[in-house]
């Protein structure tokens, strides 16, 4: 487990939706333990400098504009405003830098002239020639594995005259009813890995603590951010990556492609608070894949419903407890879920409410939660 919140400063860089279609849960829960990251780190009286991208400019945004007719740039600034108003419901700090692709185009191609040694042109698209053995070394799949992967996430292994099946875009020319920009490399846009290059350097400007993201992001994303950085300034982008493993839902694992979604609106109007969705998500082991169901928020219900008890009896855990708790599970490992399991275990007699409201502030930041006493 990779142990990033030093005692001064946090500098996380979150990769962002690309914006063609609302978050589901398998989102919200990557975004909430990325939350819950920053908040813990925030009481540890670090400074954070979060970061997180918007990729408002890829293929599947372009595909779901040509399906609906539809203008790509009214889908996306749709998206972006429903996932803004979603991470606001479920009270996401938002990040310190929330940017868009489209905003960072000089920089971008900065970035990508600063490690032109590793480019190569193929009719009309530049691309990165990248190391297979440093592939393997950090996502620790193997070459087939890896061919395979890239094909489904937006890769070309297959395309004739690549001197690695494996090396990703860097600069593509643009269909008509795409966004173009003048570049050393032609007229067009940039390609994937290269963005979050650009604007993690921009805003963190040195190797930072953790990039973050669902742990489909672990190749082709980080592996290749990792090694373009080294191209440019040869150093890692960031000393750890934090991959929050995928949900499934109805045998599968959720998500656009497979149309088995569940959005935050469908937990909203299944009656379930702000509270006990952070709740029941939260309980969840990021490290560990999961099927959702709807008895992950009954279950959120269930230990938030305890909680009150506790507090309406004076039973509730001390500070002092809670703060000794979150140092043996959470700040130290993340281990969210053991965390929120432990809280009931520390009750005691007759808290004064003084007390106690201390306690439900504690975990009010901690957990983003609205605790209060009755």
């Amino acid at each position: 487990m990779y142990e990033p919140i030093s005692s001064s400063k946090l500098k996380l860089y979150v990769c962002g939706i690309t914006p063609y279609d609302s978050a589901h849960v398998g989102h919200l829960f990557t975004y909430l333990i990325f939350d819950v990251l920053n908040r813990s780190a925030r009481k540890l009286g670090a400074e954070v400098i979060y970061v997180q991208n918007i990729t408002d400019i890829d293929d599947p945004l372009f595909e779901r504009a040509r399906k609906v007719n539809r203008g790509w740039r009214d889908i996306a600034d749709e998206q972006i405003r429903n996932f803004q108003t979603a991470m606001e419901y479920l009270r996401v700090i938002p990040p310190n830098y929330f940017a868009a692709v489209t905003e960072e185009i000089e920089n971008i191609v900065q970035s990508s002239i600063d490690m032109e040694k590793k480019l190569y042109e193929l009719g009309g698209t530049t691309y990165f020639a990248s190391d297979l053995d440093e592939l393997q070394a950090f996502t620790k799949y193997t070459e087939s594995e890896l061919i395979a992967i890239a094909a489904e996430r937006g890769g070309d292994p297959d395309r004739i005259g690549k001197r690695n099946q494996l090396d990703p875009k860097v600069w593509v020319e643009s269909a008509d009813d795409e966004p173009s920009w003048n570049s050393p490399f032609g007229p067009g846009r940039p390609g994937w890995h290269i963005e979050c290059v650009a604007i993690a350097n921009r805003y963190m400007e040195n190797t930072f603590d953790v990039q973050g993201g669902g742990k489909d992001l672990l190749f082709p994303h980080h592996a290749f951010c990792n090694q373009m950085n080294l191209a440019i300034k040869n150093e890692p982008l960031a000393r750890g990556f934090l991959h929050v493993e995928l949900v499934e839902y109805e045998g599968d694992k959720m998500s656009k492609s497979l149309g088995n979604l569940v959005f935050l609106k469908d937990l909203i109007d299944a009656g379930f608070s702000t509270d006990e969705i952070r709740i029941g998500l939260l309980l969840k082991d990021w490290q560990a894949t999961w099927e959702f169901n709807m008895q992950t928020m009954f279950k959120g219900r269930e230990v938030l419903d305890l909680w009150k008890g506790l507090v309406l009896t004076g039973q509730f855990a001390a500070l002092d407890d809670l703060i000794e708790l979150a140092s043996n599970t959470l700040f130290y490992g993340l281990a969210i879920e053991k965390f929120i399991a432990g809280i009931a275990l520390l009750k005691i007699e007759n808290l004064p409410n003084d007390d106690m409201n201390e306690s439900l502030n504690f975990l009010n930041d901690l957990l983003g939660l609205d605790l209060q006493l009755r």
